[in-house]
């Protein structure tokens, strides 16, 4: 065997662990992708439970959700307050989720059953008159999303 001999038997094996190297690391990059994905979703699921656990544990506050969602400026000007708090804290959870979608995090399916929600949601009345006072404070993204939304939903 020559030294050139050698020299191709090396090269053929420093290209085989360059392959195995790169099916290695695709590997990884798949595993974590999924796992980012999955604790997307885990919090997404957690951020909404939260949410829906702190209505239904004080009465008072869903009774001034329910009025707020009918109409919004027949609230007094507290009450108005802390309904707009609560859209804006659960907006801004929408538009973080639009986010991580746009970014490819969320996939396909879960998007499609949290546009679901959301559009739920912007149908009240009071919701859209809160929309009116909040979505400045968003992304224009985000803001043509929701008002096509609000569009649709005007054209029923």
């Amino acid at each position: 065997m020559t030294l050139q001999d050698l020299g191709n038997i090396g090269e053929f094996l420093g290209a085989a662990g360059v392959v195995i190297s790169l099916i290695y690391l695709a590997t990884q990059i798949r595993q974590n992708t999924r796992s980012v994905r999955e604790a997307v979703i885990d919090s997404v699921s957690e951020g909404f439970i939260e949410s829906l656990r702190i209505v239904s544990l004080n009465s008072e506050f869903a009774e001034l959700l329910d009025a707020g969602n009918r109409n919004y400026t027949n609230l007094s000007d507290a009450q108005r307050r802390r309904y707009r708090y609560h859209y804006l804290a659960n907006s801004l959870q929408f538009e973080n989720l639009f986010r991580k979608y746009r970014e490819g995090h969320l996939p396909d399916s879960q998007w499609e059953s949290i546009v679901r929600v959301l559009r739920n949601t912007i149908v009240e009345p009071g919701m859209r008159q809160a929309w009116e006072h909040v979505r400045l404070l968003f992304g224009s993204e985000f803001q043509e999303l929701v008002d096509e939304m609000v569009e649709e939903d005007a054209r029923k």
